[in-house]
């Protein structure tokens, strides 16, 4: 028979009214299909439906309760209460061999009286799932985390567990067997007494995601307990919103650290005398190259509070750093380089955006480590990048958007004319220089005009968006004073590769440097 090889199937149809699925739309109606598809792969183990419906569930238990399909170990979840009590009665047929169940009170957020009643029936049976290697476990309503030991009690082939659950701090003791589990995914507010209790009875556990939500702080000690426990798995991923312990959590993963790879994005925002944990992504790998990356994106949406207080907590860890103004306003903050680079001394990323920048031409610095600069609708003076080149002997890549070029001091002097810029870096080797505007062309007729002033040598090119020309040092000239075109020196040691954007019109003009 063709289908006798068939052990997956993935349906793209609900089963719900009238299959609309073939090139010759002939009709051909839910139950037809259903008992074709049944009949040519007798040997099915796992079906799949994005979306099942009512219908469908109907039609397996009659197919199921005729002996057809006696392989099927796994069916579709359901997507709403009404699908919900189809798929327990369905499931309830391959009991003795189901692999992958998915129990919970209620599909939607909402759970009844109604509900809860029929979840505990369901319950009460779920002893007789005997070969279950993956169960799926979801409570809208509160659920004791001794509700889940009893459920882990009756699976004790359990090998994968997925939890969406509305926890409580004020849990009983928790006591009961370790379990075999060695996947084990978890979205669920997390309190002290649940780090205890997975640490004790996971054992086995090989991989771990947390999805979460930390209402109250953990303490130091259980902080430093959670990032050993973690760091003994072979992966996990941490995917947090307003995780308070977020920053203890990073700086205990990266003290730990002693195989595997590391990488953190972490995101604050700035309030009044205080850093908000906003979002975080923790991922580990263990039989990865040993690595840490810690990506520290910072927001400012409150006037006048400086990023001291968000750079003591990482800078001397951070490897890339994000910063990010997002007050509607038209003043912009101002902010030294030397301040970033002297909390930062393992830099190696760096983007801001929305700021003024400057460097206190007084304080000498040396970063060795950074190598990408990015700077998006940022204003600062030309000798600013000046002493960035001097300062950052490792960068090679720089991006400029937006960029607007003060005079010559911070003070509330107008911008230099918006057609002309002279990027000064003569000690920097760049492999990739970018610049990109929101109008980069004036009209279709515009050129950019580039002079490139290298130790040896200085080029000239002509783009108009479609095309790369090798021009004169005179045209380059003439083009200067005038404001339909846009020129652009760049004065630094060697470069490989230009790359210059119009956000608007979408146009990417590339040129190879010599």
């Amino acid at each position: 028979m063709p289908g006798d090889q068939l052990r997956t199937l993935t349906v793209w149809h609900s089963f719900d009214d009238k299959y609309e699925g073939f090139a010759d739309e002939t009709e051909h109606n839910s139950e037809e299909l259903f008992t074709t598809l049944v009949k040519y792969s007798p040997f099915l183990h796992q079906i799949c439906l994005p979306k099942p419906s009512m219908l469908f569930y109907v039609m397996l238990m009659e197919e199921l309760h005729y002996g057809r399909w006696k392989y099927l170990t796994s069916i579709p979840y359901p997507k709403n209460s009404n699908e919900n009590d189809c798929y327990r009665r369905a499931i309830m047929f391959i009991r003795d061999r189901v692999q992958d169940v998915f129990l919970c009170d209620s599909v939607s957020p909402r759970t009844t009286e109604t509900d809860l009643k029929r979840y505990r029936s369901f319950l009460k049976k779920f002893f007789e799932f005997k070969c279950l290697h993956k169960l799926t476990f979801t409570r809208h309503s509160e659920c004791l985390l001794s509700e889940l030991v009893h459920v882990l009690h009756a699976c004790p082939l359990l090998k994968e567990l997925t939890l969406d659950l509305n926890t409580s701090e004020s849990d009983p003791s928790l006591t009961g067997n370790t379990t075999a589990i060695q996947k084990l995914t978890v979205n669920a507010s997390f309190f002290t007494k649940h780090v205890d209790y997975f640490k004790h009875h996971f054992i086995d556990l090989r991989h771990l995601c947390l999805t979460n939500r930390a209402p109250n702080r953990l303490s130091l000690n259980t902080t430093l307990e959670l990032a050993r426990y973690l760091l003994q798995l072979e992966s996990f991923q941490i995917i947090s919103k307003c995780f308070r312990n977020m920053g203890d959590l990073a700086r205990a993963l990266k003290n730990e650290l002693s195989r595997g790879n590391l990488s953190i994005d972490l995101s604050v925002r700035n309030q009044l005398n205080a850093l908000s944990y906003t979002d975080s992504t923790t991922t580990y790998k263990q039989h990865a190259p040993f690595g840490f990356h810690i990506c520290y994106k910072m927001r400012n949406d409150i006037c006048m509070v400086p990023w001291s207080l968000a750079l003591a907590e990482f800078g001397d860890i951070v490897d890339e750093l994000v910063i990010q103004d997002i007050r509607f306003s038209d003043t912009r903050p101002e902010q030294n380089f030397y301040d970033i680079f002297s909390a930062c001394v393992r830099l190696k990323s760096l983007t801001v955006a929305g700021n003024i920048m400057f460097v206190s031409s007084d304080l000498d610095f040396k970063i060795d480590h950074l190598e990408s600069l990015t700077l998006c609708g940022c204003s600062c003076t030309p000798a600013a990048l000046y002493e960035l080149s001097l300062g950052l002997p490792s960068l090679h890549r720089i991006e400029f958007e937006d960029l607007m070029l003060f005079d010559s001091d911070m003070t509330d002097r107008p911008f230099t004319n918006t057609h002309t810029y002279t990027i000064d870096m003569p000690c920097t080797s760049f492999d990739t220089f970018v610049f990109s505007r929101r109008q980069l062309f004036f009209n279709s007729s515009s050129y950019i005009y580039l002079k490139i002033s290298k130790q040896d040598q200085e080029q000239y090119y002509a783009c108009n968006g479609r095309s790369i020309l090798a021009t004169t040092s005179h045209i380059y000239g003439l083009s200067v004073p005038d404001e339909t075109a846009l020129t652009i020196h760049i004065r630094c040691k060697h470069i490989k590769h230009i790359c210059l954007s119009n956000a608007n019109q979408k146009i990417n003009c590339e040129i190879q440097g010599k």
